[in-house]
């Protein structure tokens, strides 16, 4: 600990000497002053604020205020740029921070983060504070995302809370007294000194956050003026349940004022009471900020988990999952009322779950509304909701315009038939009540429709009916979309008039599987510009994972998977969250809000909400994009816009498209030109495939549009897509290939030659899945094949190729990093330990030369992960380059020339470029070898001088010879044309004795000309080449 001799020996050093050390050198602080009394008051005596782990130090959190001694809320132990004091955590034990950029001050966390073999009891964190001798408030905050753990905490060498236990998920605060008589604060929160987790690999301590205040004496004139302060403000600039903490505040304030004998204690408790009830006044919520703490009316974190919006009249009602109590016991449905989507008014827990049958009779709330029912019924609708076992989830409601009452559907699980499992019902539970805030007396629960006979079932066809949600159509068709198959497949059944059972068994009249066998759950549905939009999430429990959005042109018809909406970073997992609803604020102007649920499986009541804009390309692709903070305005023009303007389909693999500045749409029946914006990454055109370029639209709010354009290689020799049916994104490419593809019209087949399969797969055994793309239908070993690779084939010839592959894992979620493998290209590794993910990758390896006119791709489990689960190898596509295409090409077109055609010094330079091609080709040539023949071959043709073929060409190269000035007099030029105007006569008639006579003369007197200085020497060569190539043709 730092010795300082006394309060002024450190104000001495913080105010006249004011230096640091930098570098090594001597550096002067900016000028800083010692706070005065009233600007202690005015900060609440706070000296240091630590937001620690922040990686934003120089932001302070919402509602926080900076300490006066500070310049930044975070720092390693050093001296303060600008008040010039050292603070900060010490390298003593090494620490570790979380990565969070959230604004909330509980979600940043500093960790002791040690090797292995240092975990050991009285390490952990440690902070230093330059602070003058006196007493002072020492506040920790702490939420912890790991594992319960418990700390000893430590100030000025003392352990003022031993084993002070940290669990998963709580916001907590501490709040010490201690004394500085050394000009320097030490906080320690460290490993716990004896028993408890000491040692234990998961029990590093950590801290949030740490308020220093200056602890005070406060007097009856500084409580007077809070007092003051706090009767100052406008009122109408908070809410209620705000303003009515501060009233109670101020009353208890006055009173300790009033009473002559009330004991400092009092007074500093009530101007404490009142500085917080001042500092947590609120304002109404004007905005949305995803992932905050989102509080009603009253203040109280909203508890509406999974749930739904139903709009009646003006108001908004939001029906969710009340997890006050985390998992279990049950609370029941919990609702809240709005005008305006923003702040939500607490109508209670509107369906409660019942804690014993006692409460059949001795509860009001339950006898009331349950005293028609008979025992029998009773006993059931107690195994369905009771809060001990019942789960009660995705609560969603519906107003029944013909019984006038409002239903609530929800899923209900719990133990069943024998199992004590918590998830064993898997039932739809349904109730209803006159009033959208109840109560609800529920009905009872149901399994619902099964898999029609004669398909494929992927799980328990018992009827199964998990996460849900529930639709209202136009007509007032009523539908609900759940789980079934033990989540493998996704149905679709229709409800009765009254809402309250589906309507039949027939499939696709009373139900569909919409999604059958994929695995999705967490439904969504609504409906925009004719069509109807289906979102649902993968099934991975509490953690969040990548959406997916289907599309139909009627609710219990076909279901198309267009993919994931999400674009951005955090996209793959829905920006962590799992989607619950999609609340149509303004559909037919585009305007639809995305209802998500952050899960903190830790801590399930400080679960958060996700709500973001949805938007809409000009295709009526759906989009969704992370907001830091958004308003209702910002849902304008996210509607679907008809682009005029077209756009290239296709680009040629290393260029990039020419794209316009401006762009004609149709915007709400509006034809206009408005300017745009292209994002575009070079590094995106250098591989094949789809590509979604990006358009941002400055006039339209910023509105996003995309284009899908292919990136398409030349001389594609084959390209193969796994899967027994051929995506539309297949069929697209390949018409862009039908010049150089060899298999046309088979996107897959097995390899063997023999019958004269010259393509194809072979090795271990694998299997096929069918998605909508190239990338999600793919070939993959399966889990019982004993030989783990496998191999394509491509008999090509000899030459260079370049192999370009697709790669994706629809279930990296479950392979956790293990699904890995090496790559081979004709056995040589050309791709060590590539790990598969849930993102579209594309690979290229490039000149490859044939070995035996083949090209093998074999593809194995690395070592590393070789017998792992989820392990097994796959690819989604397969495109091989014939790098010497052009190069063929070339020569056979050079190859068709003949020698008696040209001249012999530019024919001899073809013959040269022909041969050094057929070398590079034998050879392995690099690509810059390979463009370099190609450039040769290419100028050796342009180079050719071909011959004339008749005196008629023989005269019109007199005529530009002499244009060009190569005859010393016109009677030169005259003379000679007359002896070619002869030659046409003769060579017309065929007269072959009298041309080959006439073409002698015509060479004697061009050397006549030649001697006489009558003709240029390059005009005598090009026509006396010319006259010999005539005179051997007739002779």
């Amino acid at each position: 600990m730092k010795k300082v001799c006394s309060y002024f020996g450190v104000f001495l050093m913080m105010v006249l000497v004011m230096v640091n050390f930098q570098s090594g050198k001597l550096v002067i602080a900016a000028s800083w002053s010692p706070p005065s009394p009233d600007e202690l008051a005015a900060n609440d005596y706070i000296l240091y604020f630590v937001n620690a782990g922040a990686s934003t130090p120089d932001e302070i959190p919402p509602g926080e205020k900076l300490g006066l001694y500070q310049s930044k809320t975070e720092q390693s132990y050093n001296v303060d740029a600008v008040t010039g004091n050292s603070w900060g955590y010490t390298t003593t034990y090494k620490s570790s921070a979380t990565s969070s950029s959230s604004p909330n001050k509980f979600d940043t966390v500093r960790y002791y983060d040690p090797p292995a073999a240092d975990k050991v009891p009285k390490k952990g964190l440690e902070y230093k504070f330059d602070l003058p001798n006196d007493k002072y408030e020492v506040t920790l905050g702490f939420k912890n995302p790991w594992s319960t753990r418990e700390s000893d905490i430590i100030l000025e060498n003392s352990n003022v809370d031993k084993r002070y236990t940290v669990v998963q998920g709580k916001e907590q605060i501490e709040t010490y007294e201690v004394e500085v008589t050394d000009g320097e604060l030490n906080i320690e929160v460290v490993r716990p000194a004896e028993g408890g987790s000491a040692t234990s690999t998961w029990a590093d301590p950590l801290v949030s956050f740490i308020v220093i205040k200056l602890k005070v004496d406060i007097t009856k004139e500084v409580l007077q003026k809070a007092i003051n302060k706090a009767e100052s403000i406008n009122r109408d600039d908070y809410t209620d349940y705000s303003l009515d903490k501060l009233d109670q505040a101020i009353g208890e304030a006055k009173a300790v004022l009033e009473n002559g004998k009330a004991h400092q204690e009092e007074i500093d408790k009530a101007y404490r009471n009142l500085n917080d009830a001042y500092n947590n006044l609120a304002t109404p919520y004007s905005s949305f900020v995803p992932g905050a703490v989102w509080n009603d009316t009253g203040g109280t974190p909203i508890q509406a988990h999974g749930g739904g919006i139903m709009k009646d009249g003006d108001t908004y009602y939001w029906y969710g999952e009340d997890k006050t109590n985390g998992y279990l016991p049950a609370t029941g449905v919990h609702a809240y009322s709005s005008k305006d989507l923003y702040n939500w008014k607490d109508e209670g827990v509107v369906m409660r779950a019942i804690e014993s049958k006692d409460q059949f009779t001795t509860d009001p709330y339950f006898a009331d509304l349950y005293a028609h029912r008979s025992e029998e019924e009773k006993d059931l609708i107690f195994s369905d909701i009771n809060s001990e076992r019942g789960i009660l989830e995705r609560p969603k409601v519906i107003y029944n315009e013909k019984t006038k009452k409002y239903v609530l559907w929800l899923h209900v699980d719990g133990p069943y038939q024998g199992s004590d499992a918590n998830y064993a019902k898997a039932k739809s539970g349904v109730a209803i009540s006159d009033s959208p805030t109840g109560p609800f007396e529920y009905i009872e629960s149901n399994r619902l429709n099964k898999a029609p006979e004669g398909e494929p079932v992927y799980g328990p066809d018992t009827g199964m009916a998990r996460d849900m949600t529930l639709f209202k159509d136009d007509d007032g068709t009523a539908y609900v979309i759940y789980s079934s198959e033990e989540n493998m497949s996704l149905y679709i059944s229709k409800l009765t008039d009254d809402y309250l059972q589906i309507t039949g068994e027939k499939y696709g009249m009373d139900y569909i599987r919409a999604l059958p066998g994929k695995q999705r759950e967490a439904p969504a549905m609504f409906k925009y510009d004719g069509k109807y939009y289906l979102m649902t999430s993968g099934a991975t429990g509490w953690d969040p994972n990548q959406a997916s959005y289907a599309v139909a042109d009627s609710v219990l018809g076909d279901w198309t998977i267009k993919g994931d909406p999400s674009v951005g970073t955090g996209a793959n997992t829905t920006f962590q969250s799992q989607s619950t609803y999609i609340i149509p604020v303004d559909p037919e102007n585009g305007k639809f809000i995305y209802m998500g649920d952050r899960w903190n499986s830790g801590n399930l009541k400080d679960s958060r909400y996700i709500w973001l804009p949805l938007e809409f390309d000009q295709e009526g692709d759906m989009m969704l994009k992370w907001y830091d903070k958004w308003d209702l305005s910002d849902l304008d023009n996210k509607g679907v816009l008809e682009l005029v303007t077209a756009l290239p389909d296709a680009v040629t693999l290393g260029k990039q498209p020419e794209l316009p500045n401006t762009i004609e749409i149709i915007n709400s029946g509006s034809q206009q030109k408005v300017p745009v914006t292209w994002k575009i990454d070079e590094q995106s055109f250098s591989k094949p495939g789809p590509l979604n370029i990006t358009g941002i639209l400055p006039t339209l709010n910023n509105k996003i549009i995309t284009h899908r354009l292919f990136i398409i290689p030349d001389n594609v020799k084959y390209f193969v897509s796994p899967g027994s049916t051929v995506t539309k994104d297949y069929e697209e490419m390949s018409s862009y290939m039908e010049d150089t593809l060899e298999n046309k019209g088979v996107n897959d087949q097995v390899y063997d030659s023999n019958s004269g399969n010259i393509w194809g797969y072979s090795g271990g055994k694998t299997a096929t899945t069918d998605g909508n793309d190239i990338f999600s239908s793919l070939r993959y070993i399966v889990k019982d094949s004993e030989q783990k690779d496998f191999t394509y084939t491509f008999e090509v010839g000899e030459g260079n190729y370049t192999v370009f592959a697709g790669f994706y894992d629809p279930w990296a979620v479950y392979a956790k990093g293990d699904r890995k493998a090496d790559i081979f290209v004709n056995e040589k590794l050309v791709d060590s330990e590539y790990t598969y993910s849930d993102q579209y990758e594309v690979k290229g390896y490039k000149n490859r030369n044939a070995v035996n006119g083949k090209i093998e791709m074999k593809v194995q489990p690395a070592a590393s992960v070789a017998g792992k689960p989820n392990s097994d190898s796959q690819i989604s596509w397969i495109m091989i380059i014939d790098d010497h295409a052009e190069l063929k090409k070339l020569i056979e077109i050079a190859e068709t020339k003949e020698e008696r055609d040209y001249s012999k010094a530019s024919f001899a330079l073809l013959k040269k470029a022909i041969k050094e091609a057929k070398e590079v080709i034998a050879n392995s040539a690099n690509q810059k070898e390979i463009d370099a023949a190609v450039d040769k071959l290419e100028a050796a043709l342009d180079g050719l001088q071909r011959l004339v073929q008749n005196t008629g060409d023989m005269l019109k190269i007199l005529e530009d010879l002499e244009k060009e000035g190569a005859f010393a007099n016109n009677g030169a030029f005259r003379s000679l044309e007359v002896h070619l105007i002869a030659v046409n006569r003769f060579e017309q008639k065929e007269v072959a004795e009298k041309v080959v006579k006439h073409l002698n003369g015509f060479k004697s007197l061009l050397a006549n000309h030649q001697k006489s200085a009558l003709i240029s020497e390059e005009a005598f060569n090009v026509l006396y080449v010319h006259t010999d190539y005539l005179i051997a043709k007739w002779q």
